[in-house]
């Protein structure tokens, strides 16, 4: 007598297998959504980490180089403004200003540092940052003029982004005298 064995999966060991597989698949899934949200994050976090040190770079090399600073500057309040005299060039303010921004799909108001000299401007930050804190303080005793900078920036939020990301930064800088 010769008996065929039937070939192929029970009912059972397919249910099995496809256990197996959707644990599989899930956790391939959710490693490969945590890596994009981290991926994300950083990417954020370099963005105002940059933004800001270009910022703190640029303030310190050119109160370095100034002589003294603008009786326009606006001390001690947000948003401040510092006016920079300088020898060889024209006066250079840096002050604040509002830009509306796409974000995704949406559309945002954003504050930007701006360097404003012989009836130029430039911005100091991206359109990827908004400044929530620019206060410049004075610290000065006899002698040499110094001042403190306080910047905060941050990631703009709209309703479609999910990550929050604000950070602070100081900064001093002396004008020697010469």
């Amino acid at each position: 007598m010769n008996i065929k064995q039937k070939s192929g999966f029970t009912l059972l060991e397919s249910i099995i297998y496809i256990g197996i597989t959707a644990v599989v698949v899930l956790s391939l899934i959710s490693l490969a959504w945590s890596f994009i949200n981290n991926h994300t994050k950083e990417k954020i976090t370099i963005s105002v980490n940059n933004n800001a040190s270009f910022v703190m770079d640029q303030i310190s090399s050119n109160v370095e180089r100034a002589v003294s600073l603008g009786g326009a500057t606006v001390y001690d309040s947000n948003p401040g403004t510092l006016v920079i005299n300088v020898p060889t060039d024209p006066v250079m303010t840096i002050d604040t200003t509002t830009k509306d921004v796409t974000f995704g799909d949406e559309d945002i108001t954003i504050t930007k540092l701006q360097l404003t000299q012989d009836g130029s401007t430039y911005d100091l930050t991206s359109d990827k940052v908004t400044v929530d804190n620019f206060v410049v303080t004075d610290l000065s005793s006899t002698g040499d003029t110094t001042i403190q900078i306080e910047l905060t920036l941050s990631y703009p939020v709209a309703t479609t982004k999910i990550y929050e990301y604000e950070k602070s930064f100081t900064t001093s800088a002396t004008i020697k005298k010469k």
